[in-house]
């Protein structure tokens, strides 16, 4: 239904002179915004905040910064000190072990990433390297039954999750 002419004239007269930004005028269940300006320059901004989401999320290399050898030393010999109750030598030793191989890791992680971005099976192959080494040190210092908890158990939930699907079979069938 249209209003009668002059219906919302003193209502409306306010808006006339442009200081407001927007205006409402209320005809029974209708509501009418009516400042041009008001909506082109609300679809610019949501178009500028849309293209900069864009970009930023396009930029990658997100995720979180990477822990220090230092920490990640500290994370395994919290772990190790709670599961297995070792003795503060025992595990100063693995502290060091594990800061030189970390800090050997990241250098080799460097040089790797320093010529562009790798193939995935030789940066894989270079980090098994490291991750074989690290068992070798808890190997060490860890009996059989110990050793076996911490594969089983402590380092999985050291790892996080892992981006990709998940809950599915394993590829190629999984029986």
């Amino acid at each position: 239904m249209i209003p009668a002419k002059g219906r919302f004239e003193n209502y409306r007269a306010p808006f006339r002179n442009g200081f407001a930004i927007f205006s409402v005028l209320f005809d029974g269940n209708t509501i009418l915004i009516h400042n041009q300006y008001f909506m082109k320059k609300v679809l610019f901004v949501l178009t500028a905040f849309f293209g900069l989401a864009m970009a930023a999320s396009a930029q990658g290399g997100g995720g979180f910064p990477r822990r220090t050898a230092e920490e990640r030393a500290a994370s395994i010999h919290q772990k190790l000190d709670s599961a297995f109750k070792l003795d503060a030598a025992t595990l100063a030793k693995v502290d060091t072990a594990l800061t030189a191989l970390y800090k050997a890791q990241d250098a080799k992680r460097e040089e790797i990433m320093a010529g562009g971005m790798p193939d995935r099976e030789t940066f894989q192959a270079e980090m098994k390297k490291f991750s074989d080494a690290q068992a070798e040190i808890l190997k060490a210092v860890l009996n059989k039954d110990q050793y076996e908890i911490w594969k089983e158990k402590i380092a999985p939930s050291m790892r996080g999750p892992r981006p990709g699907g998940g809950g599915g079979p394993p590829p190629g069938g999984g029986n």
